[in-house]
């Protein structure tokens, strides 16, 4: 269903660089990095305030800030890389099951991921992939942050992958 008129603006800032100018073992080293700003607002296709007035929230699943930042090694057959990833809270529905019509929020969250490759030759590499290292928690809440509604324990996980090639 098409809601009305809304409106959307922001920027978005990236960039990488290898620390090539650095000596010896230095240089292979690297970052990544890039931030968001998104600013989204519309009327709530059903959540209204106290006068019958369609509530604004942002428009479902844009967070107002959110960045990435990666280090990374690569030297010949071993790659490394770290990455912590950052969003704000966001909209997941203005219109989910039980809630009175107030609008369901995704919590900030943050996240710790890494990984190493090796490659023994041209036909075979193992990896090494971690994801949510530092053992986050996500939780949603019913408009208010002081009305929690759900927790979601995403565990740390670990995966290991052998990758033979002819």
């Amino acid at each position: 269903v098409n809601g009305e008129e809304g409106t959307i603006k922001g920027f978005e800032i990236g960039g990488n660089t290898f620390f090539d100018f650095l000596p010896g073992i230095l240089s292979n080293f690297g970052v990544q990095a890039n931030y968001t700003y998104v600013d989204s607002e519309a009327p709530s296709p059903t959540a209204v305030d106290s006068a019958g007035r369609a509530l604004i929230v942002p428009l479902e699943f844009l967070s107002k800030n959110s960045y990435n930042l990666v280090g990374f090694y690569e030297d010949g057959p071993l790659n490394v890389r770290v990455a912590y990833n950052w969003r704000d809270d966001y909209v997941v529905t203005t219109a989910g099951n039980g809630t009175g019509n107030l609008p369901i929020y995704n919590a900030d969250f943050g996240q710790l991921d890494a990984s190493v490759s090796y490659d023994f030759n041209e036909h075979v590499s193992l990896s090494v992939d971690a994801s949510n290292l530092l053992d986050e928690e996500r939780h949603t809440y019913q408009a208010f942050p002081g009305r929690p509604r759900d927790y979601v324990l995403n565990d740390r996980r670990i995966g290991f992958r052998l990758r033979l090639r002819n």
